[in-house]
């Protein structure tokens, strides 16, 4: 089962380099999200933000490239959802992006998303 073809495509869990704070934390709230992926204008990930990034400074003027986690996963889409689900836990990630071949945005994964794709093939199994 190809991950690519199981995940819907990038969505509103997106956020600019250069955004505020304040406006990540309205995105957030409007879609009840703990994490976005951030994004340059050429839409390449650059990393994450998530609540507790915000915590840490409490400055919502702050751009969002000043609090992010720089650390983000990327993956081709052809992985395998186990093996993806037990590297998401292990190294507790939120989200991975998968990226086209010019390293632009092309789908968010969520660990919600690679828990019902496991479940799924769990069932049919």
């Amino acid at each position: 089962m190809e991950l690519s073809t199981k995940v819907s495509s990038k969505n509103s869990q997106i956020i600019r380099w250069r955004d505020t704070v304040s406006t990540a934390l309205h995105i957030m709230n409007a879609y009840n999200y703990n994490v976005l992926v951030v994004v340059d204008d050429n839409e390449k990930p650059l990393g994450t933000i998530s609540l507790e990034n915000i915590l840490k400074h409490k400055d919502e003027n702050l751009t969002v490239d000043k609090v992010m986690d720089k650390t983000i996963v990327t993956i081709t889409g052809k992985e395998d959802p186990l093996d993806l689900f037990v590297m998401m836990m292990k190294n507790k990630l939120n989200v991975v992006v998968e990226t086209d071949k010019n390293g632009r945005l092309k789908k968010i994964i969520t660990l919600k998303d690679i828990f019902r794709i496991v479940q799924e093939k769990a069932n049919k199994d």
